[in-house]
């Protein structure tokens, strides 16, 4: 929008009007749409109704009263039965851009919008498309609620709408395939007999086929003559009318621009009903709304895009005038020239009010006075001059870091006026605190802002902070539709100290696009409400737990699916799911949802909404019974950050390979990896050195796993707490789907046991298995730092114990049944409502659950740490925590060579020597 309006304002100093006047003109709110008496238009031509308020079923059970209208927020029109709002969709269905609105129309039924929905057929509206195939989407469409009623024109809409938001247009015209597809999902749709129609059904099976083809061929070959309909004088374009008001543009745009005018109609009815302007007393509601605009003179007998223009050209003419003579140039009441009134008109429609009337301007309470302390103005330069950038941000903020470098790189690209002002206290709910040192300034942002093309250099971000004594860390916030990697890095990113940095050296990292994401939802049909009808005391049922996979369009059938995933279930994320992939076209199919065609065509990623071909409940048989280890390999899950965790997961990762009895396969979280640590994992590496001296039957795997937090869920700003997050809360959705069970193991443990044996082990049916700590043998100088054995835990989880995260089991196959992933992030959504929760996130949630989500206790020998046990137990231990020492605070490499000895200091320098070797073999292999 900024850039549109950059665009407009060098075009209107080019006609040469003056910076401040052209500012004015950009200031100016767009006119109105003109609004038409539609009474004649409906009464004259068949507009096919999509909805009814007053007769369909979703609002049976609303009041009939109209002053039910006013009875609730901005307008609340959807309490009332009555026909209040109508839009009408003006277009050619079978147009790309027709296809898109009248799929936005269908929309509207699906979510039973308290709105009358109409479509108006018009064949050529902006298709680009000569006779006979001009008419084509009309006579499809009619024909589709001949055969089929309502139902099945929407279901047509809906496929044709698919197929136009695929790209899949030649001129602006959907190719036969498109349609046919489109014609056969209408035929299939079971409906309700329209009024005054025959109700036909379409034939099963090869009939079936036979039956779309031969009406397709029928209908392709029909008289155009019939498809016309009187135009009224509207613009020969998609377009829709809201209670008569004539709303035009892309078919994006329109989407918004009909949600915000259907809230302004709704508030501007509410208040005629409150004024007793507006009754249901005439019994036909939709023509005493259009009654009333009719008496307020704002109603026009017939659309005229020259009377629409010229109301807009004098408001232009009266700015012009008035700017030109506050620079002393001329009388406030001279007309300005035609010419150039038309000419800023056209600039004005083009550029900013379609842009304007999608997304309208937040309105200044207060006009920006001159710069006093706490302001910064920047003057604009050349086009520039004519744009004013304002921005209100509270300098000790988040926010404020964030809109920096947003400002600095739209000053640059724009040129723009400029005016920064910096509030404190009126911004803030309690005061800022008084000492230095808890000022509420822990993060800094810089954006990387620019074009991703491969012939310039890539965008970048810099931030300039001061030398401190503080330990920083240094991350990546992507868009919602990325997962991105970081790359070649200068420092250990987790661990910047800048004061130990020498002089002069800045800390470099590069970040690299991995995938795009594909995410959506996936639901059922609206559930029923109160007495058994469909309607707002429903809603929709999300499918949870659906399967779903993305392979490559054209793939053969068969073909090993390039991503797999489930869909969310529980309240916070009902429907929702992801799938990483690359720019191209792919193939989302599911055991209990159709096939959809997914084009990742931009750098946004892809929103797919999928609906279940059949319910599924779930298996409560399969979930009593979970998933049992059995002979196969021994799947372990592990997550680190930073250098030296990297470098403890790789000992922890030796030591189990070489202790357990089976083959294991490592699933490393990808997210929080160092390139290093990626690169080894990429080239087989790491794989060979955990694998040292173990025989080829049982030589360990490596696989990388990755789930980017969803936007819906609350995230978690500190890095440690983003950790724990992804540690326990995507368990459901991070693995592929035919892994069974899991364990967790924490980077720095050393395992002293056969890991098999843990993952066999009979869990009783429970979801999921920790270790107690330490209670039959506890490190009596530590007695005082057991919270969990007084307080909250302790009377919370009676007579159950509280158990440590460290090590875990995951029978996955009965936690995705149980729907165990679901409740823990419901419940993490609930807590997390009051930052100071869930302390130890990533073990006190499941821990505050057990009455929901039982958990099995491990032996204790599963799980001995120095700090919490007492040495008579070590012997025993089968894997050793190197928990932090509250007393002794220890440094963690120094506690890890005592406490793990001389296996530890050999498995360490194996390992670092053959992951040297194998880094000085690659870089010789790129020379």
């Amino acid at each position: 929008r900024a850039l549109a309006e950059a665009t407009a304002a060098a075009e209107l100093i080019g006609l040469g009007l003056a910076p401040r006047a052209a500012s004015r003109l950009l200031a100016m709110a767009p006119p109105r749409p003109p609004r038409v008496d539609v009474r004649e238009m409906e009464a004259r031509v068949e507009v096919l109704w999509l909805s009814d308020v007053e007769t369909d079923a979703p609002f049976a059970e609303w009041p009939t009263d109209l002053a039910s209208a006013t009875r609730g927020y901005g307008g609340a029109s959807q309490f009332t039965r009555h026909n209040l709002l109508t839009a009408v969709f003006v277009v050619d269905p079978a147009s790309r851009a027709g296809a898109r609105l009248a799929g936005y129309a269908a929309e509207l039924c699906r979510k039973a919008a308290p709105v009358r929905v109409g479509v108006l057929l018009r064949s050529g509206t902006s298709s680009g498309t000569s006779a006979p195939r001009a008419g084509l989407g009309v006579r499809l469409a009619r024909h589709a609620f001949e055969a089929g009623g309502r139902g099945a024109l929407l279901a047509l809409l809906r496929s044709l709408d698919a197929s136009a938001a695929l790209g899949a247009a030649e001129g602006g015209h959907l190719p036969d395939g498109a349609l046919r597809e489109a014609l056969a999902a209408a035929l299939e749709q079971k409906s309700h007999k329209p009024k005054g129609k025959k109700r036909k059904r379409a034939a099963k099976g090869a009939d079936a086929g036979r039956g779309v083809e031969e009406a397709f061929e029928r209908l392709a070959g029909g008289d155009t003559q019939q498809d016309e309909s009187p135009a009224f004088g509207l613009p020969d374009e998609p377009l829709v009318l809201v209670n008569g008001l004539v709303l035009r543009g892309d078919s994006s745009g329109l989407r918004e621009a009909v949600g915000h005018e259907l809230k302004l109609e709704a508030t501007q009815l509410r208040g005629a009903v409150e004024a007793g302007a507006l009754s249901a007393d005439a019994g036909d509601v939709p023509r005493a709304v259009l009654s009333l605009w009719a008496g307020r003179g704002e109603l026009l007998d017939e659309y005229s895009e020259g009377a629409v223009n010229r109301s807009s050209e004098l408001r232009i003419g009266r700015i012009l005038a008035e700017a030109r003579a506050e620079e002393g140039r001329g009388d406030a009441e001279a007309e300005v020239d035609a010419s150039v009134l038309a000419a800023a008109h056209a600039v004005l429609s083009r550029r900013v009010w379609r842009e304007a009337r999608a997304r309208p301007r937040l309105g200044m309470t207060a006009k920006v006075g001159a710069c006093g302390p706490g302001c910064l103005e920047l003057p604009g330069e050349g086009a520039g001059a004519a744009l004013h950038l304002v921005a209100v941000v509270e300098p000790l903020s988040v926010r404020a870091n964030l809109v920096a470098s947003l400002l600095i790189a739209l000053r640059q690209a724009l040129q723009a006026r400029c005016t920064l002002l910096l509030a404190t206290a009126p911004l803030r709910e309690e005061p800022l605190p008084a000492p230095r040192d808890a000022l509420p300034l822990a993060e800094f942002h810089s954006r990387a802002i620019g074009p991703l093309d491969a012939l310039q250099p890539p965008p970048t971000a810099l931030l300039e902070i001061v030398r401190s004594a503080q330990t920083l860390t240094l991350s990546v916030v992507a868009p919602s539709g990325w997962s991105v990697r970081l790359g070649v890095a200068s420092d250990d990113l987790d661990n910047l100290q800048l004061d130990q940095l020498p002089p002069g050296h800045t800390v470099t990292a590069s970040v690299s696009l991995a995938s795009l994401l594909v995410s959506g939802r996936c639901a059922s049909e609206r559930r029923k409400g109160r007495k058994g009808k469909k309607g707002r005391g429903g809603g929709e049922a999300s499918c949870a737990g659906e399967e779903l996979r993305l392979s490559r369009a054209g793939a053969p059938a068969g073909a090993e699916a390039e991503a797999e995933t489930r869909v969310m279930g529980g309240s916070v994320g009902a429907g929702y799911f992801q799938l990483p992939a690359r720019p191209g076209l792919w193939r989302l199919a599911g055991s209990n949802v159709g096939d959809k065609d997914v084009a990742l065509l931009s750098w946004t990623g892809g929103r797919v909404a999928v609906r279940p071909t059949a319910s599924q409940p779930r298996d409560a048989e399969a979930s009593a019974r979970g998933g049992r280890g059995g002979g196969g390999r021994v799947h372990v899950f592990l997550l680190a950050s930073g250098a030296l965790y990297e470098r403890f997961l790789r000992i922890m990762m030796r030591t189990a390979a070489e202790r357990c009895s089976r083959p294991v396969t490592f699933h490393l979280l990808e997210t929080f990896l160092t390139p290093e640590m990626r690169d080894a994992v990429h080239s087989g590496a790491l794989a060979r050195a955990v694998s040292a001296g173990l025989d080829a039957a049982r030589a360990a795997e490596i696989r990388l796993v990755d789930y980017r937090w969803p936007a819906h869920l609350r995230h978690q700003r500190e890095k440690q707490r983003l950790i724990w997050g992804h540690k326990i809360l995507f368990l459901d959705l991070l693995f592929p789907l035919d892994v069974q069970r899991v364990i967790y193991i924490d980077a720095d443990q050393i395992v002293q046991g056969d890991v098999a044996a843990l993952y066999d082990m009979d869990l009783s049916g429970r979801p999921v298995a920790m270790t107690p700590f330490c209670r039959a043998d506890p490190n009596a100088d530590t007695t005082g730092y057991r919270f969990w054995e007084s307080g909250f835990w302790a009377s919370h989880l009676e007579p159950r114990p509280y158990h440590i995260s460290a090590l875990f089991v995951v029978d996955l196959a009965a936690f995705r049944q149980l729907g165990v992933g679901d409740t823990y992030r419901d419940s993490y959504q609930s807590l997390t409502a009051d930052p100071s929760s869930l302390a130890n996130l990533d073990q006190d949630l499941p821990n505050y659950l057990q009455r929901a989500v039982p958990i099995y206790s491990l032996p204790e020998e599963w799980l001995w740490c120095e700090t919490w046990c007492g040495n008579a137990s070590k012997p025993r231990a089968k894997t050793i925590d190197l928990c932090n020492n509250p007393l002794t605070k220890e440094p963690k490499l120094e506690q890890a060579r005592r406490i793990g000895g001389e296996r530890w200091r050999r498995v360490d320098e194996e390992l670092q020597a053959a992951l040297a070797g194998g880094s000085a073999s690659r870089a010789k292999e790129e020379l």
